[in-house]
């Protein structure tokens, strides 16, 4: 009788072990840092790369990620194209209300991070830790103003 209750505990661990679940796992305690919209689209953003974005005027939501390692600290809707900085060193770029991205690596001291951005008629602007960086809308490095300390 206790090798028959030995079995039915390994057919039981065995099968609740082969017959994994499929599931997705979202961050609990992200610290979104603002929201911006474009076009139809609501996007909430922040930490991890991610991101919550509504079509339906915020009656659903679904995640995204734009990079794990990074935090999404700005997002600007300029005629019609959202930009968007992460921390580590991103531009991003959407030219589709936020469906898909074009991201755009700058070079970076390890210590650096990005911090704000503003988007003009001709240039981002970029606070950073240790300065402000600008470039053209085609992502080209314009120049670097840094701090004195």
């Amino acid at each position: 009788m206790k090798r028959f209750k030995i079995i039915i505990v390994l057919f039981l661990f065995s099968y609740s072990f082969l017959s994994g679940h499929e599931f997705d796992l979202m961050p609990m305690n992200i610290n979104y840092f603002g929201v911006e919209s474009s076009g139809k689209n609501i996007i909430a953003y922040g930490d991890y790369g991610s991101y919550l974005m509504t079509t339906d005027k915020g009656d659903t939501w679904k995640q995204y990620l734009l990079n794990e390692n990074g935090e999404i600290r700005k997002m600007v809707n300029y005629s019609d194209i959202l930009w968007g900085i992460l921390d580590n060193g991103y531009i991003l770029q959407s030219l589709d209300n936020g469906v898909t991205w074009k991201k755009h690596k700058i070079e970076m001291d390890s210590s650096e991070k990005f911090v704000s951005l503003i988007v003009s008629e001709n240039s981002l602007y970029i606070r950073s830790l240790c300065g402000i960086y600008r470039f053209d809308k085609n992502v080209n490095f314009i120049n670097k103003n840094s701090d004195s300390i």
